[in-house]
């Protein structure tokens, strides 16, 4: 299929979600990253694109040989892109070799750069290609509750986050069974947290970065997007709780137990 017209289910479903990260306040300036891994095209599709060619990654990633992915441009601020995600994203091609790549572009003739942590994302996508082939889209967001709880002096494994964020509400045991990954302060768009991350993600959809930001895979941008909004408001109302000066009751562990037996296949 040769018509651009396929990628506009994602442009539309791209213009919402971006906006929602900049309307919560996840997405200040310039942060965060979208991409999404693209099935049922070919070079064809981006005929009409600019190009730019002889691009090389820092390491091959063969997973990828041949294909493509749409991810944010980096500057490329989330309000922009909620207003004309054309212009603001670009189309990554990865070679027959795994290592080269060229980027297609709309955007009038000037060239987008991709987001710093390309590396990272293609690296995440070839991990979910070959082990979680649903999983298509990666998406790194500054989710200020999160942010906030995870600067809490207990909360430093994922047994604590987990249950602490579970027991807040009944909604975060149903949406976020298998809860988040845990990575303690890299600095980022470093390689220890690419391959943290990596590593995380061979039981993780979800992965919150210590101090800096939440990282989500899912079946469609839509579906990472609710898991980290679902588990930032649980982070919210127990940072609101110890605000108010209480210690929050919380799910008891039957409740939980409960609650994952009746929902064990909600969502599958």
């Amino acid at each position: 299929m040769s018509n651009i017209s396929i990628l506009e289910p994602l442009y539309v479903e791209l213009s919402e979600i971006s906006g929602y990260l900049w309307q919560r306040g996840w997405a200040e300036l310039n942060a965060g990253n979208i991409s999404i891994r693209l099935s049922d095209v070919s070079e064809e599709t981006f005929k009409d694109f600019s190009v730019l060619e002889d691009l090389v990654l820092p390491s091959p990633i063969p997973a990828l040989a041949n294909e493509f992915v749409l991810i944010t441009g980096t500057g490329h601020r989330m309000r922009e892109i909620s207003k004309q995600p054309k212009e603001h994203t670009m189309i990554v091609g990865v070679g027959a070799d795994g290592i080269s790549y060229k980027i297609y572009f709309t955007s009038f003739g000037k060239a987008i750069r991709p987001t710093s942590e390309l590396p990272t994302h293609l690296a995440c996508h070839g991990v979910l290609k070959e082990t979680k082939p649903g999983y298509n889209t990666i998406l790194h967001t500054h989710p200020s509750d999160l942010i906030s709880f995870s600067h809490h002096p207990e909360m430093i494994t994922e047994e604590i986050i987990n249950k602490t964020l579970w027991k807040m509400h009944p909604e975060t045991v149903v949406f976020a069974p298998t809860g988040m990954g845990f990575i303690p302060y890299q600095i980022p768009g470093n390689t220890k947290i690419a391959n943290a991350t990596i590593e995380k993600l061979a039981t993780k959809n979800t992965i919150l970065w210590q101090k800096h930001g939440a990282f989500a895979v899912g079946r469609s941008l839509t579906q990472a997007f609710d898991v980290i909004d679902v588990l930032n408001k649980s982070a919210g109302m127990y940072l609101q709780c110890k605000a108010a000066g209480f210690e929050p009751t919380g799910l008891t562990d039957a409740e939980m137990e409960e609650l994952m037996i009746v929902y064990k296949d909600f969502g599958k």
